[in-house]
């Protein structure tokens, strides 16, 4: 494996998003962040190991969660009558 460093490159989501000590983002198991609607994978993300394998399978989960949010969303606001896009 190629190192890169430990210097996650999350400044653009500082203030937004909750971070460790180190600066890593915050997420949950389905790498959701704590602002509704935003995910983190890969080595940006706080966990245990930064390799290639982890960030495939962290962007595998996030795209299915975040989809799964969107439909939410859809779904939701055709209760109300709003268009979504």
């Amino acid at each position: 494996f190629v190192f890169v460093g430990f210097v996650p490159n999350s400044k653009l989501l500082k203030v937004h998003v909750d971070h460790d000590a180190a600066g890593y983002i915050v997420t949950d198991r389905n790498m959701r962040t704590s602002v509704d609607g935003i995910w983190a994978v890969g080595d940006v993300r706080a966990q245990l190991t930064k390799q290639i394998a982890t960030a495939v399978g962290d962007g595998t989960t996030a795209a299915v969660a975040a989809s799964m949010y969107v439909t939410a969303m859809k779904d939701a606001a055709r209760g109300t009558g709003l268009k979504v896009s």
